[in-house]
């Protein structure tokens, strides 16, 4: 059995998704900025009359934050509980992938892979305030990525965005996406 992914470059690392969950993909414009969001949120964009969350995956992926450059790209997903954006450096290939060159994530051969740890959780939102230590993750944090599949390209982490919003790690940035005040807040940002 083969799945398709559409394939991203984020902080130089190749990342995945899966090509069912992806709504489309357009260049990067500007946003409009979510007051007291999450740093993880980078704003909202009004994609035909819908607003959209905008997050930098880069962040999510506990690789630093990631600036909106006019060559980025925006993959457009459903994750299930809503529609969002990704912020990625490029959005590069579509590619099937053999059952046989996938695993999933975290575990082949009971041993984890190199590399993987990182990734099994999404870094903190916030900092508390006035604190220098960073926030603790907890065990209900979701899986961020679903697979890890091997391609011409190298190794690739599959994320799974309808994921991402079982339990209470992300109801934050859930809470933002699914507002229906977000379109007051959003200028007419038409894409």
């Amino acid at each position: 059995m083969e799945i398709e992914i559409l394939v991203f470059e984020c902080g130089g690392r190749h990342f995945g998704v899966d090509a069912q969950c992806v709504r489309g993909v357009l260049r990067a414009v500007a946003l409009a900025p979510v007051p007291q969001a999450p740093d993880v949120v980078m704003g909202l964009v009004n994609l035909r009359g819908r607003i959209l969350t905008v997050l930098d995956t880069q962040q999510l992926l506990g690789l630093g934050a990631s600036s909106l450059r006019h060559s980025d790209h925006l993959i457009v997903v459903d994750a299930g509980a809503c529609e969002m954006a990704l912020h990625v450096d490029q959005a590069i290939d579509l590619l099937s992938i053999e059952q046989d060159n996938a695993s999933e994530y975290g575990h082949q051969g009971g041993e984890h892979l190199a590399g993987s740890a990182p990734l099994t959780t999404p870094p903190p939102l916030t900092k508390p305030p006035h604190s220098e230590a960073p926030p603790q993750l907890t065990d209900t944090a979701p899986r961020l990525v679903r697979t890890v599949a091997k391609t011409h390209l190298g190794v690739v982490q599959v994320l799974a965005p309808s994921q991402w919003f079982r339990g209470d790690a992300m109801k934050e940035i859930l809470a933002i996406a699914t507002s229906t005040t977000a379109t007051q807040l959003t200028p007419a940002l038409n894409l």
